[in-house]
């Protein structure tokens, strides 16, 4: 290589100096508005809120919540509900109060539709009045428990006032066209689809076990293509 003055070597250039790394911004992230297959992803409620659902949850807008149940006044709704002159049935005095109490108690997400609730009480107390079942305890214990049991799912107001009244139709006066008056063609809807898986299993009472069956299952899908509540009713009913 060339030398420089007495023999030296040339000063090296000096080295390239490597520009510093700069760390690549990521693009954030854009937000969903929409969870998997459409949905709303869950609202984050506050800790004093969470476990009380909003009330529209729980009431379809032209089910009971809009009923006669739920407008009229308390002169009114006896009228309507043929209870005058009997204020010992208007009252629900005929309903065993621990079992009036239990479903007070689960029904606490529907505190904005208890008179709803307390009416479907008062009604079906009337209509089993004088009834009894084989154990001795007044027959609307039954319908009371059967929706406390609805409501420890938290369904929605229609399926526990159905479930209040769901033997009505078949073993009282009571007609479907009374609860529709009263409470809303939903929720005579459920007892009607109810009240046909009743008449099935008296119909069926004596054919074999297998043939039972299958009619039960078939009665089960049938149903839950009509509403998948009165499935719901129903299994409530023979728990």
């Amino acid at each position: 290589p060339p030398r420089g003055p007495a023999g030296q070597r040339p000063p090296a250039a000096p080295a390239a100096v490597a520009a510093p790394r700069v760390a690549a911004r990521r693009a954030p992230r854009p937000v969903a508005l929409f969870g998997p297959g459409g949905s709303r992803p869950q609202q984050q409620l506050p800790d004093d809120q969470r476990g009380r659902p909003p009330p529209s949850q729980w009431a379809a807008a032209d089910g009971a919540a809009s009923s006669a149940a739920a407008t009229l006044s308390a002169s009114e709704w006896l009228e309507l509900a043929s209870l005058q002159g009997r204020p010992d049935l208007a009252d629900g005095a005929r309903v065993p109060g621990e079992a009036l109490e239990g479903l007070t108690r689960a029904t606490w997400y529907l505190e904005g539709h208890s008179l709803v609730v307390q009416r479907a009480v008062q009604l079906a107390a009337a209509a089993h009045a004088g009834q009894a079942r084989k154990n001795g305890e007044p027959f609307i214990v039954h319908p009371v428990e059967t929706s406390t049991i609805l409501a420890g799912l938290k369904m929605d107001l229609d399926t526990i006032v159905a479930g209040l009244l769901h033997d009505t139709v078949e073993d009282t006066d009571l007609t479907l066209h009374d609860i529709a008056r009263c409470f809303g063609p939903s929720v005579a809807s459920i007892v009607e689809g109810d009240t046909k898986r009743s008449k099935l299993g008296v119909t069926a009472a004596a054919l074999d076990e297998a043939t039972k069956r299958s009619l039960n299952h078939r009665a089960m899908l049938v149903a839950m293509g009509e509403d998948w509540r009165i499935v719901v009713v129903k299994l409530a009913d023979r728990l």
